[in-house]
């Protein structure tokens, strides 16, 4: 998930230096329902590891990027983000696309 959020924060800062990873981007450890509340009212931009179901995207009024973690058959896990900003959204979801795509082709 760490890796996750870096990529974004140098997508969005375009600069992949220790100052933007730990400066710029700040990771907290926060119980699904606080961070789901958090997300929603816009104090959070993404919540990480956040199972892909309906329950999640209707209730939870979120969007998903590509799973980034598949949990022993259970629901595909992945970064969510508040549905309301769809821009935001499709930049979370390319930018992890991007990066599973370039591990998959060796691409560094």
């Amino acid at each position: 998930i760490f890796e996750s959020c870096y990529a974004l924060s140098t997508g969005i800062f375009r600069d992949y230096s220790d100052i933007t990873k730990h400066n710029r981007t700040q990771i907290f450890s926060l119980n699904p329902a606080d961070a789901t509340t958090l997300l929603n009212k816009r104090e959070l931009d993404i919540i990480g590891l956040v199972e892909m179901n309906l329950a999640n995207d209707i209730s939870g009024n979120m969007s998903f990027s590509e799973p980034i973690y598949y949990n022993n058959q259970q629901e595909p896990l992945a970064l969510a983000t508040s549905q309301d900003d769809a821009q935001w959204a499709s930049f979370v979801y390319w930018t992890v696309s991007s990066t599973i795509y370039a591990e998959e082709k060796n691409i560094t």
